[in-house]
């Protein structure tokens, strides 16, 4: 973009300092899996008030959905108003673009919490002993994998690009250990 420096980054921000958001980033998303492991005993009094094994995890996705949410709005609010963008949210666009702005925002929302909705199923049928342990690294491998590939398929690669090569070879790196931590896991 116009803003961004000869390696990309934004004005305002060192490579240096985007890695570090970006491996917070990192730790953070890991937390989803902290609340399921650590929530077991909330799933568990689920259960014993009739909620199905395939269902009951949803009680500490609505737990920490919530939470997210909360904390997720304030931090919009404060960078839209400290940028003073609240227009961009502006409705009074034709109608065909605030359908497509609407379509979108709730596609989003629905893909992003199914997906978690899909990950406490497939941990339930799993079982309380594998579920955690084979649930979440497949959930991890096929995050990166398929963002990944939507990546390249928007073309945010170049052909032939360094970065590009490196970043495949960091995926089989990192697809290969979550894999090999979740196998060791399981036994």
């Amino acid at each position: 973009g116009s803003g961004q420096n000869s390696l990309g980054v934004a004005p305002g921000w060192s490579p240096l300092g985007a890695v570090v958001v970006s491996l917070l980033a990192g730790l953070l998303s890991s937390c989803l899996q902290l609340a399921f492991v650590l929530g077991g005993d909330i799933v568990d009094i689920a259960e014993s008030l009739g909620v199905s094994a395939l269902l009951s995890a949803d009680v500490i996705w609505f737990i920490a959905f919530g939470l997210a949410t909360s904390l997720n709005f304030v931090y919009a609010a404060t960078v839209i108003t400290i940028n003073k963008e609240w227009s961009c949210l502006d409705m009074s666009h034709p109608g065909e673009i605030r359908r497509i702005f609407v379509s979108f925002f709730i596609c989003g929302a629905v893909l992003f919490s199914g997906h978690i909705h899909l990950y406490g199923t497939a941990t339930g049928a799993l079982g309380k002993r594998l579920g955690p342990v084979v649930s979440w690294p497949l959930l991890m491998c096929s995050t990166l994998l398929f963002g990944q590939a939507w990546g390249f398929l928007l073309k945010e690669w170049i052909p032939g690009d360094r970065g590009l090569n490196l970043n495949m070879l960091s995926m089989v790196f990192l697809l290969v250990s979550i894999a090999l931590t979740g196998a060791a896991g399981a036994v």
